[in-house]
């Protein structure tokens, strides 16, 4: 009877769910021959490498000075410094971060509408993305409620040129020119609508760096507040870049909705698709509901696409040549518009993978490709400046046919960014974990990548469905056993935010967590970055154009409902299994199909924390 009755709720759950899928082991043929393409050095002397490439940027700045600080490379650095310390689970750039941006938020009074630096959305919406960085990276900061607010007022002031569904109707949006409502998509032949799109400049155009910070923005101010109007919008906006933007394997940079022309094809470049990855990473790791077997195989092949793209990777050896230096007569300073778009790109990739949006195939080949980057950039694009006495890096990955003699922000600057991503990717150390090393997949060749429904995701309903049933099982076995019990479990931090779908947690006596003081003074004579931000009271847009009467702010929402007694359930590895059968192997797939001898990480380092921890 007991039989019967789960085959009965496995049919009924089943249907509610599509065809289970899970990666084939294969891999892709154009990677054979790539160079170094996996990473040997530990997790330690990684996060090391990445710590002093940091700081050697980090002196250049004058921390406290907000006219210093007001670049577009700013938010880009200051980023990095928050990631750096919520992936490591330090604080080493604390004091750094929330000085600088502390400074800058109260010289503009939170108001960023009219700042003449950050007058492109793209560039607010870095801004944002760094304040929202800092923001879970330090929760244990007075200044944390502040940096959230400024994330909030950042969003506010590009918000203000976001396309509803209303405006698109009218064809009319103040401070931008007036628009199409509709236009035939590039290779389309029915007129769609161009709601969802974000004005770049105050014109009547979108491109590839917008669009993708604000979804991800969007998204990541949704796990904070909670509120759906930004998942609606940034909803919308995934499906504007889908249809205008991108063929499924490209990201272009730049449609004009009010003439409904497409930059030219040739007109791409990695931050397009680095920032796009970043954006869906971001909101399907806030809302796992949404991703589709259609989504996943469409983020699986255009995440494949970009990394094999023969228009910045070398097919021979898998670097990004993107902006290489190839002649020693080269204008170094030419190359460096191009230097940090490289590492954008990776960590777009890694976002994804991270997030567990990837099949085992795909993941392997983003690991693959992450671990040549990091080696091409570790070996080949360093130099010694003399007026620093250490190794700093250049824009060009390949190297440059002479050593280049001064020291170079723009590709050191891509170096961090890099050296920070690939925290996660990588052997562990033994000596920090007490669990096996995963090792890396490896697997038959896949000749090409083909863009169909099934395209790189190959289906197996009987494994999904065996792990359903089995997950099920386990369900009703604890069931009944918590019937006996009279004792109700205490209530989960409600509270606690997340970025990621499965943090990694542990105790203090484990893997106690650095804390390690430092702040770094501006150098003699070294240029400054930096930035501030304001905030402007609003109401949300919602999607279609209307504003949202409700708050968003945290302490708006209605407090958790008292606890029950109930069955103790992870939900993050339930959402891993959901995703598993959507299309991305779970880790109880990953491990069964491997052995524990090697040390590759497959999975995420003890001391590598992708969701916020307070101190």
């Amino acid at each position: 009877m007991l039989s019967l009755q789960l085959l009965r709720r496995c049919a009924v759950l089943a249907s509610y769910l599509p065809l289970f899928q899970v990666a084939a082991q294969e891999s892709f043929s154009q990677t054979v021959g790539w160079r170094e393409p996996s990473i040997s050095v530990s997790y330690n002397d990684r996060l090391s490498l990445a710590e002093t490439t940091l700081s050697i940027m980090a002196r250049q700045i004058n921390y406290d000075d907000a006219s210093t600080i007001q670049s577009p490379s700013s938010a880009l650095l200051l980023y990095t410094l928050a990631e750096y310390d919520r992936r490591s689970n330090s604080s080493v750039f604390k004091a750094n971060v929330t000085s600088a941006l502390g400074a800058l938020a109260t010289s503009v009074n939170y108001n960023f509408t009219y700042m003449q630096v950050f007058r492109y959305n793209s560039d607010r919406l870095r801004l944002g993305l760094a304040y929202f960085s800092a923001h879970i990276a330090y929760l244990d900061s007075p200044q944390e409620s502040d940096l959230l607010k400024a994330a909030l007022a950042l969003w506010d002031a590009s918000a203000a040129y976001y396309v509803s569904q209303d405006a698109a109707t009218a064809g009319t949006l103040p401070g931008i020119p007036n628009f199409n409502s509709t236009c035939v998509p590039p290779g389309g032949t029915t007129p769609v609508s161009v709601a969802g799109a974000l004005s770049w400049d105050k014109t009547a155009s979108i491109n590839g760096e917008t669009i993708g910070p604000w979804i991800a923005l969007s998204s990541s101010l949704y796990t904070s507040h909670l509120n759906a109007t930004f998942l609606e919008l940034a909803a919308l906006s995934i499906q504007f870049a889908k249809t205008f933007l991108s063929n499924g394997t490209m990201v272009w940079d730049t449609y004009t909705f009010s003439s409904c022309t497409p930059s030219s094809p040739t007109e791409t470049w990695t931050y397009n698709g680095g920032y796009f990855l970043q954006g869906l990473s971001t909101f399907y790791a806030a809302n796992m509901s949404a991703a589709t077997t259609e989504d996943l195989a469409y983020l699986n092949e255009l995440a494949a696409s970009l990394i094999l793209s023969s228009r910045w990777t070398n097919s021979s050896t898998g670097i990004n040549r993107e902006d290489a230096i190839t002649s020693s007569t080269t204008d170094v300073s030419q190359r460096n518009f191009g230097a940090d778009w490289k590492a954008i790109l990776v960590n777009g990739l890694y976002g994804c993978m991270s997030a567990g949006l990837l099949n085992d195939t795909v993941a392997n080949l983003t690991r693959q490709y992450i671990a040549v980057q990091y080696n091409a950039v570790r070996e080949l694009a360093n130099f010694t400046a003399p007026s620093l006495d250490q190794q700093v890096y250049g824009p060009s990955w390949i190297g440059t046919p002479t050593p280049l003699q001064d020291y170079d922000s723009a590709g050191q600057l891509a170096a961090a960014e890099l050296f920070t991503t690939a925290l996660g990717v990588g052997p562990q150390d033994v000596a920090n974990t007490t669990n096996p090393s995963q090792p890396t997949t490896t697997s038959p060749s896949l000749p090409q990548v083909s863009r169909s429904k099934t395209g790189i995701i190959v289906g197996s309903v009987v494994g999904g469905a065996a792990a359903l049933i089995g997950f099920v099982v386990a369900i009703i076995y604890l069931s009944r056993r918590k019937r006996a019990i009279t004792t109700p479990l205490p209530d989960e931090d409600s509270q606690r935010p997340t970025m990621s779908t499965e943090p990694y947690f542990a105790t203090s006596q484990q893997y106690p967590v650095t804390e390690r003081g430092v702040l770094f003074a501006r150098h003699d004579g070294g240029s400054g970055y930096l930035m501030k931000r304001e905030h402007t009271p609003y109401s949300l847009p919602s999607a279609s154009g209307n504003t949202s009467g409700s708050s968003v702010h945290p302490d708006s929402q209605a407090s958790a409902p008292e606890s029950v007694e109930h069955v103790r359930v992870d939900a993050s590895a339930l959402q891993r299994l959901l995703l598993s059968i959507g299309g991305a192997l779970s880790d109880l797939q990953r491990r069964e199909s491997r052995h524990a001898s090697t040390g590759e990480l497959s999975e995420l380092p003890p001391d590598y924390e992708e969701g916020p921890v307070r101190r």
